[in-house]
């Protein structure tokens, strides 16, 4: 993605984020991994100014658009009721530490069970 944010430097871009955050902001800088740093951000749905200055990690980003400056359209307020909601793209599954944990507990009894049979016979 990084050779065509290059055209998108200091002008104003859409971003949607993995937690489908849909932002609007100038873009003033980028890197290797896709991190951006913007301006003047606001929240596209309801134009919402959330900060001036702001730095995004490249793994939250799902997509970088360039904003058409000459249609003024594509700034216009939405009505909420009448777009969907965008669906978290993040890998989360629910209760994973639980699962983990159970991993942990079958792993650790395992080893015990063939360290206690070594060690019994001495």
């Amino acid at each position: 993605m990084s050779p065509i944010l290059k055209e998108y430097l200091n002008k104003r871009v859409v971003i949607i984020k993995v937690d489908g955050q849909c932002l609007i902001a100038s873009l003033n800088g980028f890197d290797k991994n896709t991190n951006l740093f913007i301006s003047d951000v606001f929240n596209r749905i309801d134009k919402e100014f959330i900060c001036k200055a702001q730095l995004l990690r490249g793994s939250e980003i799902a997509l970088v658009g360039l904003i058409d400056s000459e249609n003024d359209d594509s700034l216009a307020p939405i009505d909420e009721e009448g777009v969907p909601k965008l669906k978290d793209t993040r890998n989360i599954i629910e209760n994973e530490h639980v699962i983990w944990g159970k991993v942990y507990d079958s792993k650790k009894n395992s080893y015990n069970s063939d360290n206690n049979n070594v060690y019994r016979n001495t």
